[in-house]
């Protein structure tokens, strides 16, 4: 655990401690009075498992594909463990794994940064609201327009 807190942030440590930088990604849970969202990093298998085996609640509405969506023999658990709402992977396309895409299409809406471009997410009262663009500019914080 790295040690890092706040209000509505839950360290969920890094993947692995072993390995490469990537398992060692720190991996957190955003919670707000009106959803959560999980954030594990890069990691990888070895990171994966470690997160899985590590017996935290990573109940979330939203789930960050770790590694770019690349495929995992663990990525099936990660989302049944998740189980999202929504799914947002950052890759361009044909980048992430296809089967790990159609599987989270089964079960949760996928959005991927390398068919629309960037995404917003806004957590309100009553749900949540997507905004996407491909204007050439990153997006670093919400837009005025979406409730914050």
């Amino acid at each position: 655990s790295s040690g890092w807190r706040g209000p509505g942030v839950e360290d969920r440590g890094p993947g692995s401690p072993e390995g490469r930088a990537n398992e060692r990604s720190l991996v957190v849970r955003l919670t707000t009075p009106h959803g959560r969202i999980i954030i594990p990093g890069d990691i990888e298998e070895r990171g994966t498992r470690a997160l899985l085996d590590g017996g935290a609640d990573l109940r979330a509405e939203i789930l960050v594909l770790p590694h770019h969506g690349k495929l995992q023999a663990l990525h099936r658990e990660l989302l049944e463990a998740v189980r999202p709402r929504i799914v947002l992977v950052s890759a361009p396309d044909g980048y992430a794994s296809r089967e790990v895409l159609d599987h989270a299409r089964s079960i949760a809406d996928v959005y991927q940064t390398g068919l629309g471009g960037w995404i917003e997410v806004g957590l309100a009262p009553g749900g949540f609201h997507i905004r996407r663009g491909n204007d050439g500019r990153a997006r670093a914080s919400l837009a005025p327009d979406l409730p914050q």
